[in-house]
């Protein structure tokens, strides 16, 4: 494993081992019966999906399902995830979607920065209020525990390294505010009694990440590119840095939190990151 959640190590009041980067929960959820994965149509989600599947889960979905149902979405059907489409600001499905779940991981959201910087009210009216719907649903519906992905944008471009959680809240872009209101929002319901968390997440690579889509990220761009005999455009000099962290990590930072024990857990955000810094000439060298 390559993946760290940074700044755990510093609170021995955890009641949880830290093993090769990241956390083992020494208790378990009450009742690992049924977690929502909202947005878990996307890459991060549908990969979360199958890992939950593994660790015993029962899994529901609940995306809009923009591509329709794919290749991955009827092979996670088949192994029996109910798959639920709805917007994350239709409180009557989303409810539906969220009774009986004891936990939910809230990835749904717009996630391209081109696309907040030109429809900043949309990117807001569906991270913010849509996550604002799924918080009061899940304190209204007594879910267990909440974890939320928040994003390294928070950081804007600060070049303190390694990144401390308090180091956020410079934000370049609607889309960066929106993750860092979120967090607030997280906070909020942390105080009305949900066990909630936002986990930063970095650069997440790994299969079945398009090189097309909203998330798309310059791993799967490269090789597609490199793939076609092509050059990868990099702006500037090739030396700036990046964080990337393995989609599989990601989903076990997810679960590990979900599953852990929450009595000593004081903080609301965490990041989800290696620590590691790769400059752009490195990562494609790397893929050559």
């Amino acid at each position: 494993m390559h993946m760290e959640i940074i700044n755990l190590r510093s609170y021995p009041q955890l009641k949880q081992c830290i093993t090769e980067g990241y956390v083992t929960a020494t208790l378990p959820i009450t009742s690992m019966g049924e977690l929502l994965i909202t947005g878990g149509a996307g890459f991060i989600g549908s990969s979360l999906a199958k890992k939950s599947l593994e660790s015993g889960w029962k899994v529901r979905i609940y995306d809009t399902v923009p591509n329709g149902r794919d290749k991955t979405l009827v092979e996670l059907e088949d192994a029996g995830v109910k798959i639920i489409v709805g917007d994350i600001r239709d409180s009557e499905t989303l409810h539906e979607a969220i009774s009986g779940c004891s936990a939910v991981a809230h990835l749904a959201a717009q996630v391209s920065v081109p696309h907040s910087m030109n429809n900043p009210q949309e990117t807001m009216d569906v991270n913010v209020n849509g996550t604002a719907q799924v918080l009061e649903l899940c304190l209204s519906n007594g879910v267990e525990r909440m974890v939320m992905a928040s994003s390294a944008a928070v950081y804007g471009n600060s070049e303190n390294f390694p990144l401390n959680e308090d180091d956020a809240g410079m934000t370049l872009s609607p889309y960066a505010e929106s993750k860092w209101m979120n967090e607030k929002q997280i906070l909020d319901a942390r105080q009305e009694g949900l066990n909630a968390a936002a986990l930063r997440f970095f650069n997440v690579y790994g299969n079945g990440q398009k090189s097309d889509g909203a998330y798309s990220a310059v791993i799967p761009k490269f090789i597609d590119l490199m793939l076609d005999g092509k050059t990868p455009i990099v702006n500037g000099d090739g030396l700036q840095t990046r964080d990337f962290i393995h989609v599989e990590d990601v989903c076990t930072a997810v679960l590990s939190l979900i599953e852990g024990d929450w009595k000593a857990v004081e903080h609301h955000v965490f990041n989800v990151a290696t620590q590691t810094k790769i400059s752009l000439l490195d990562l494609i060298d790397t893929i050559n």
